[in-house]
Protein backbone atom coordinates (compact mmCIF):
# COMPACT_ATOMS: atom_id res chain seq x y z
CA UNK A 1 0.00 0.00 0.00
CA UNK A 2 1.18 3.50 -0.68
CA UNK A 3 1.87 5.94 2.12
CA UNK A 4 -0.09 9.14 1.53
CA UNK A 5 2.37 10.55 3.96
CA UNK A 6 6.06 9.97 1.21
CA UNK A 7 4.90 12.67 -1.31
CA UNK A 8 4.11 15.36 1.94
CA UNK A 9 7.61 14.04 3.35
CA UNK A 10 9.65 14.82 0.38
CA UNK A 11 8.27 18.20 -0.04
CA UNK A 12 9.57 18.85 3.81
CA UNK A 13 12.46 21.30 4.77
CA UNK A 14 14.87 19.12 6.45
CA UNK A 15 15.63 20.01 10.20
CA UNK A 16 17.32 23.60 10.87
CA UNK A 17 18.78 25.53 13.76
CA UNK A 18 17.30 28.89 13.49
CA UNK A 19 13.68 29.95 12.43
CA UNK A 20 15.04 32.34 9.49
CA UNK A 21 16.82 29.71 7.83
CA UNK A 22 13.26 28.31 6.54
CA UNK A 23 13.53 31.45 4.53
CA UNK A 24 16.95 31.00 3.09
CA UNK A 25 16.08 27.36 2.32
CA UNK A 26 12.85 28.44 0.36
CA UNK A 27 13.81 31.56 -0.99
CA UNK A 28 17.11 29.61 -2.52
CA UNK A 29 14.71 26.52 -3.57
CA UNK A 30 11.44 27.67 -4.89
CA UNK A 31 12.58 31.46 -4.72
CA UNK A 32 8.94 32.15 -6.92
CA UNK A 33 6.57 30.90 -4.81
CA UNK A 34 4.03 33.18 -2.50
CA UNK A 35 5.29 33.19 0.79
CA UNK A 36 2.77 36.04 2.08
CA UNK A 37 -0.38 37.94 0.73
CA UNK A 38 -1.29 41.64 2.38
CA UNK A 39 -3.98 43.49 -0.07
CA UNK A 40 -3.22 43.10 -3.26
CA UNK A 41 0.73 43.21 -2.45
CA UNK A 42 1.91 39.62 -3.11
CA UNK A 43 5.49 38.57 -1.76
CA UNK A 44 7.70 35.80 -3.34
CA UNK A 45 9.96 34.16 -0.97
CA UNK A 46 12.57 35.62 -3.04
CA UNK A 47 11.17 39.17 -2.20
CA UNK A 48 10.76 38.41 1.46
CA UNK A 49 13.82 37.52 2.09
CA UNK A 50 15.12 40.97 0.50
CA UNK A 51 12.98 42.91 2.84
CA UNK A 52 14.38 41.11 5.61
CA UNK A 53 17.83 41.51 4.61
CA UNK A 54 16.96 45.33 4.40
CA UNK A 55 15.50 45.59 7.76
CA UNK A 56 17.80 43.72 9.33
CA UNK A 57 20.48 46.17 7.90
CA UNK A 58 18.97 48.85 9.09
CA UNK A 59 18.45 47.77 12.82
CA UNK A 60 22.06 46.48 12.66
CA UNK A 61 22.69 50.36 11.73
CA UNK A 62 20.66 51.29 14.97
CA UNK A 63 22.76 49.52 16.79
CA UNK A 64 20.54 46.17 17.32
CA UNK A 65 22.73 42.90 18.03
CA UNK A 66 22.89 39.89 19.73
CA UNK A 67 20.41 39.72 22.85
CA UNK A 68 18.52 42.82 21.86
CA UNK A 69 14.46 43.49 21.98
CA UNK A 70 13.08 44.78 19.33
CA UNK A 71 9.41 45.39 19.63
CA UNK A 72 6.92 45.86 16.89
CA UNK A 73 3.69 47.25 16.77
CA UNK A 74 1.64 46.23 13.72
CA UNK A 75 -1.53 44.14 12.81
CA UNK A 76 -1.00 40.94 11.11
CA UNK A 77 0.95 41.90 8.43
CA UNK A 78 3.81 41.71 5.75
CA UNK A 79 5.57 44.48 8.28
CA UNK A 80 5.25 41.40 11.35
CA UNK A 81 6.66 39.24 9.50
CA UNK A 82 9.42 41.20 8.22
CA UNK A 83 10.11 42.31 11.24
CA UNK A 84 10.16 38.86 13.11
CA UNK A 85 12.73 37.21 10.75
CA UNK A 86 14.95 40.50 10.42
CA UNK A 87 15.23 40.45 14.37
CA UNK A 88 16.06 36.88 14.45
CA UNK A 89 18.42 37.47 11.74
CA UNK A 90 20.44 39.66 14.03
CA UNK A 91 19.83 37.18 17.28
CA UNK A 92 17.40 39.35 18.66
CA UNK A 93 14.47 38.88 20.90
CA UNK A 94 11.15 40.25 18.76
CA UNK A 95 8.11 40.89 21.30
CA UNK A 96 4.53 41.48 19.53
CA UNK A 97 2.41 44.48 20.75
CA UNK A 98 -1.00 44.43 20.36
CA UNK A 99 -2.32 47.70 18.61
CA UNK A 100 -5.63 47.41 20.73
CA UNK A 101 -3.25 47.65 23.77
CA UNK A 102 -4.02 50.93 25.90
CA UNK A 103 -0.74 53.48 26.75
CA UNK A 104 -0.72 51.57 30.04
CA UNK A 105 -0.46 48.18 28.81
CA UNK A 106 2.15 49.31 26.14
CA UNK A 107 4.18 51.15 29.06
CA UNK A 108 3.90 47.84 31.06
CA UNK A 109 5.24 45.68 28.47
CA UNK A 110 8.46 47.72 27.67
CA UNK A 111 9.65 48.80 31.62
CA UNK A 112 9.59 44.95 31.42
CA UNK A 113 11.27 43.86 28.26
CA UNK A 114 13.42 47.17 27.91
CA UNK A 115 13.64 46.97 23.97
CA UNK A 116 16.41 48.40 22.57
CA UNK A 117 13.98 49.75 19.12
CA UNK A 118 9.90 49.64 18.60
CA UNK A 119 9.40 49.40 14.74
CA UNK A 120 5.71 50.72 14.11
CA UNK A 121 2.91 51.82 11.78
CA UNK A 122 2.13 55.45 13.20
CA UNK A 123 -1.88 54.61 12.16
CA UNK A 124 -3.74 51.35 12.26
CA UNK A 125 -7.29 50.83 11.60
CA UNK A 126 -7.56 54.33 11.90
CA UNK A 127 -5.99 54.95 15.30
CA UNK A 128 -3.04 57.20 14.84
CA UNK A 129 -0.27 56.24 18.19
CA UNK A 130 2.11 59.54 17.93
CA UNK A 131 1.15 59.97 21.69
CA UNK A 132 1.82 56.32 22.73
CA UNK A 133 4.99 56.49 20.33
CA UNK A 134 6.38 60.05 21.90
CA UNK A 135 5.73 58.72 25.61
CA UNK A 136 7.43 55.30 24.96
CA UNK A 137 10.37 56.86 22.93
CA UNK A 138 10.87 58.89 26.52
CA UNK A 139 11.38 55.81 27.91
CA UNK A 140 14.41 55.38 26.32
CA UNK A 141 12.74 53.22 23.10
CA UNK A 142 14.03 54.05 19.91
CA UNK A 143 11.31 54.46 17.21
CA UNK A 144 11.40 53.64 13.95
CA UNK A 145 8.87 53.64 11.26
CA UNK A 146 8.18 51.01 8.46
CA UNK A 147 8.82 52.31 5.26
CA UNK A 148 11.08 55.10 6.27
CA UNK A 149 14.96 55.53 6.03
CA UNK A 150 17.07 52.90 4.34
CA UNK A 151 20.63 51.02 5.30
CA UNK A 152 22.72 49.59 2.76
CA UNK A 153 22.76 45.56 2.71
CA UNK A 154 25.55 44.49 4.92
CA UNK A 155 27.13 41.23 5.71
CA UNK A 156 25.31 40.05 8.77
CA UNK A 157 26.96 37.25 11.12
CA UNK A 158 25.07 34.25 12.03
CA UNK A 159 23.55 34.61 14.90
CA UNK A 160 23.13 32.11 17.95
CA UNK A 161 20.63 33.48 20.17
CA UNK A 162 18.90 30.64 21.44
CA UNK A 163 15.38 32.64 22.15
CA UNK A 164 13.28 34.23 19.45
CA UNK A 165 10.14 35.94 20.98
CA UNK A 166 8.88 37.16 23.86
CA UNK A 167 5.48 36.23 24.00
CA UNK A 168 3.69 37.87 27.45
CA UNK A 169 1.10 36.16 29.05
CA UNK A 170 -2.85 37.96 29.15
CA UNK A 171 -2.60 38.66 33.21
CA UNK A 172 -5.60 37.31 34.41
CA UNK A 173 -4.33 36.04 37.21
CA UNK A 174 -2.18 39.18 38.00
CA UNK A 175 0.47 40.63 36.18
CA UNK A 176 1.50 39.83 32.47
CA UNK A 177 4.27 37.17 32.52
CA UNK A 178 7.08 37.37 29.96
CA UNK A 179 7.53 33.57 28.44
CA UNK A 180 10.81 32.94 26.31
CA UNK A 181 9.88 31.24 22.89
CA UNK A 182 13.19 29.35 21.69
CA UNK A 183 14.03 28.67 17.55
CA UNK A 184 14.22 24.99 18.42
CA UNK A 185 10.64 25.45 19.87
CA UNK A 186 8.84 27.34 17.29
CA UNK A 187 10.44 25.19 14.80
CA UNK A 188 9.92 21.93 16.79
CA UNK A 189 5.87 22.86 17.14
CA UNK A 190 6.00 23.88 13.35
CA UNK A 191 7.52 20.39 11.94
CA UNK A 192 4.74 18.95 14.07
CA UNK A 193 1.91 20.95 12.81
CA UNK A 194 3.17 19.90 9.36
CA UNK A 195 2.97 16.34 9.15
CA UNK A 196 0.29 15.94 11.39
CA UNK A 197 -1.73 18.24 9.60
CA UNK A 198 -1.39 16.61 5.50
CA UNK A 199 -1.56 19.88 3.95
CA UNK A 200 -0.54 20.63 0.53
CA UNK A 201 -0.41 23.16 -0.92
CA UNK A 202 0.10 24.85 2.26
CA UNK A 203 -2.09 28.30 2.25
CA UNK A 204 -3.30 29.62 5.59
CA UNK A 205 -4.66 32.89 6.79
CA UNK A 206 -3.63 35.13 9.25
CA UNK A 207 -5.73 37.37 10.87
CA UNK A 208 -4.31 36.56 14.81
CA UNK A 209 -3.03 39.57 16.96
CA UNK A 210 0.91 39.55 16.66
CA UNK A 211 1.09 39.14 20.24
CA UNK A 212 -0.51 35.92 20.46
CA UNK A 213 1.59 32.94 20.28
CA UNK A 214 -1.57 31.68 17.76
CA UNK A 215 -0.24 34.16 15.33
CA UNK A 216 3.57 33.91 15.93
CA UNK A 217 3.75 30.14 16.27
CA UNK A 218 0.70 27.94 14.55
CA UNK A 219 0.53 30.28 11.52
CA UNK A 220 3.14 32.04 10.57
CA UNK A 221 6.38 30.15 11.80
CA UNK A 222 4.28 26.51 10.67
CA UNK A 223 3.75 28.42 7.37
CA UNK A 224 7.62 29.38 7.13
CA UNK A 225 8.46 25.82 7.85
CA UNK A 226 6.51 24.24 5.19
CA UNK A 227 6.90 26.51 2.73
CA UNK A 228 3.42 28.29 2.24
CA UNK A 229 1.94 31.41 1.73
CA UNK A 230 0.18 33.36 4.68
CA UNK A 231 -2.39 35.77 3.59
CA UNK A 232 -2.62 38.82 6.32
CA UNK A 233 -6.08 40.32 7.20
CA UNK A 234 -5.57 43.34 9.31
CA UNK A 235 -8.56 43.12 11.64
CA UNK A 236 -10.83 40.23 11.93
CA UNK A 237 -14.42 40.29 10.50
CA UNK A 238 -16.36 36.96 9.72
CA UNK A 239 -16.87 37.62 5.87
CA UNK A 240 -13.94 39.17 5.34
CA UNK A 241 -11.96 35.85 6.82
CA UNK A 242 -14.52 33.88 4.70
CA UNK A 243 -14.13 36.04 1.45
CA UNK A 244 -10.24 35.59 1.59
CA UNK A 245 -10.72 32.16 2.13
CA UNK A 246 -12.84 31.65 -1.40
CA UNK A 247 -10.08 33.95 -3.25
CA UNK A 248 -7.25 33.16 -2.39
CA UNK A 249 -8.08 28.86 -2.20
CA UNK A 250 -6.99 28.58 1.99
CA UNK A 251 -6.34 24.90 2.59
CA UNK A 252 -5.34 25.38 6.16
CA UNK A 253 -7.06 27.33 8.57
CA UNK A 254 -6.77 28.08 12.24
CA UNK A 255 -8.89 30.37 14.61
CA UNK A 256 -10.05 30.38 18.16
CA UNK A 257 -13.66 28.72 18.69
CA UNK A 258 -15.54 32.30 18.52
CA UNK A 259 -13.62 33.15 15.51
CA UNK A 260 -14.81 29.39 14.07
CA UNK A 261 -18.06 30.09 14.98
CA UNK A 262 -19.16 33.73 13.66
CA UNK A 263 -17.72 32.57 10.28
CA UNK A 264 -19.79 29.13 9.88
CA UNK A 265 -22.83 31.16 11.22
CA UNK A 266 -22.73 34.00 8.85
CA UNK A 267 -24.72 33.79 5.74
CA UNK A 268 -21.70 33.67 2.97
CA UNK A 269 -21.01 30.54 4.59
CA UNK A 270 -23.63 28.61 3.02
CA UNK A 271 -22.02 29.88 -0.44
CA UNK A 272 -18.79 29.14 0.14
CA UNK A 273 -16.93 26.48 -2.01
CA UNK A 274 -15.19 24.52 0.98
CA UNK A 275 -13.70 22.07 -1.14
CA UNK A 276 -9.56 22.94 -1.06
CA UNK A 277 -10.13 23.56 2.78
CA UNK A 278 -7.77 20.52 4.07
CA UNK A 279 -7.77 20.86 7.81
CA UNK A 280 -8.51 23.35 10.26
CA UNK A 281 -7.58 23.87 13.78
CA UNK A 282 -8.41 25.90 17.42
CA UNK A 283 -7.18 27.13 20.30
CA UNK A 284 -7.82 29.11 23.05
CA UNK A 285 -10.89 27.31 24.15
CA UNK A 286 -13.41 24.74 23.97
CA UNK A 287 -15.37 24.66 20.45
CA UNK A 288 -19.31 24.94 21.12
CA UNK A 289 -21.38 21.78 20.36
CA UNK A 290 -24.37 22.59 18.40
CA UNK A 291 -25.41 19.75 16.91
CA UNK A 292 -27.94 20.03 13.05
CA UNK A 293 -26.41 23.73 12.97
CA UNK A 294 -24.99 25.51 10.28
CA UNK A 295 -22.18 25.46 12.60
CA UNK A 296 -21.78 21.68 12.97
CA UNK A 297 -22.96 21.14 8.59
CA UNK A 298 -19.62 22.97 7.85
CA UNK A 299 -17.47 21.92 10.08
CA UNK A 300 -17.93 18.40 8.75
CA UNK A 301 -17.39 19.46 4.88
CA UNK A 302 -14.32 21.18 6.34
CA UNK A 303 -13.11 17.80 7.90
CA UNK A 304 -13.50 15.64 5.08
CA UNK A 305 -11.67 18.71 2.31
Amino acid sequence: MTNPLVPLLASLAPPLERIEDYLDHWADRTPDAEACVEGAARLTYSALRERVDALASRLAAYGVSEGCTVATLAPPSADFLTAFLATARLGGIWLGLNPKYTLDEMRQLVADARPKVLLARPDIAGRCYDRELAELEAMGVGILMFGEGAAPATHLPRASTPVAALVYTSGSTGTPKGAQLTHSGLIRGAQVRSTVWHVDPFRTINNVPINHVGGLGDLACTTLVRGGCQVFLEKFTAQDTLALIAREGITYWYQAPTMFQMCLEDPFADTLDWSRMQAAMWSGGRAAEAPGSTTASHAGQIRGG
